[in-house]
């Protein structure tokens, strides 16, 4: 009886809910949200590796002449910090991911309010338009974090914000 079970239960273990090939149709499934396959699919909608968005042109980009008194008279070349609070938005939590594998990696420094990354023409964050009137600019998000694990201040410049955090 005993070596009739383990038969059995040998038999019911060799072929698999979902057939053998299960692990094949979930890499062809993620092979289609890959680059180059969504790149095949949409051409049009494909960016030149080189692109570059055009120049900023600005009639004013100097800074005021003295301290301005009143938030009306604050131009853009008179931040000199920039700080974000927020949730898995400010975070970018998945932002620039390709695969299900990215997407617990925190994207802080493309996030739209305070992402550092590069420059204007390479990425239109805030931060980015900011550094073009003020390229000392403190503060902006230079990397990309793991959601869960500590980061250094030095990964995330002043972007304090936790993926799931609400206020209530």
């Amino acid at each position: 009886m005993e070596a009739l079970l383990i038969a059995v239960a040998c038999a019911l273990l060799s072929c698999s809910v979902k057939g053998n090939d299960w692990w094949e149709e979930f890499h062809e499934g993620i092979r289609h949200y890959s680059d180059e396959d969504l790149n095949k699919t949409f051409p049009e909608k494909t960016r030149p590796m080189r692109f570059k968005h055009p120049p900023f042109q600005c009639p004013d980009m100097t800074p005021s002449p003295t301290v301005p008194s009143s938030v009306e008279l604050v131009k853009a070349a008179d931040i000199k910090v920039i700080a974000a609070l927020g949730d898995s938005v400010t975070t970018a939590l998945g932002a620039n991911a390709t695969t299900v594998l990215g997407i617990p990696v925190e994207f802080r420094h493309v996030s739209w309010s305070i992402g550092g990354y590069g420059t204007f023409q390479d990425v239109i964050t805030l931060a980015n338009i900011i550094k073009l009137f003020n390229p000392t600019l403190l503060g902006a998000s230079p990397g990309t974090t793991v959601h869960g694990m500590e980061a250094h201040i030095s990964e995330t410049g002043f972007n304090l914000a936790v993926t799931g955090d609400n206020t209530l």
